[in-house]
């Protein structure tokens, strides 16, 4: 079983818990753990672009993202010729073992298993069926 405890960026845990606590007070992203790992990589790459090709035109940065492996907080980043990931990137997780209806349950990592890494090209054998699945009610939002 892999768990996403083993993907963690630690350069980011003091941005990351900043956005955390702000995301939860405004009531906007309760786990708040997708977007600023995201978002921070996302301005790196146009950052790199601006300063290398001087340049704010749409299509000079589009070309030297698209010729450009960039070296990043979330791994080697590489775009296709439509602007696509040239590797996928994308998990497929499950959050597992939840007992409860409690927030607190997902924001433990050990709760959130990898079903399908890009890296390996395979899932996991973990999944549970429905007769595995304890919680029987639906959580209701506070």
């Amino acid at each position: 079983m892999d768990f996403c405890t083993n993907y963690a960026v630690p350069r980011l845990n003091g941005s990351a818990q900043e956005y955390q606590a702000r995301a939860v007070a405004q009531g906007i992203d309760l786990l708040g753990r997708y977007t600023p790992v995201w978002a921070y990589a996302y301005l790196q790459v146009l950052g790199e672009a601006t300063e290398a090709t001087k340049n704010l035109n749409d299509d000079t940065l589009a070309d030297y993202i698209r010729a450009t492996t960039f070296k990043r907080v979330i791994g080697d980043v590489k775009f296709g010729n439509r602007g696509e990931w040239a590797k996928d990137r994308m998990f497929l997780v499950q959050f597992q073992n939840i007992k409860g209806h409690s927030i607190d349950e997902f924001r433990n990592l050990s709760t959130e298993v990898i079903l399908y890494s890009p890296s390996t090209g395979r899932a996991s054998s973990s999944i549970p069926t429905p007769e595995q699945n304890e919680l029987t009610e639906q959580p209701t939002r506070s």
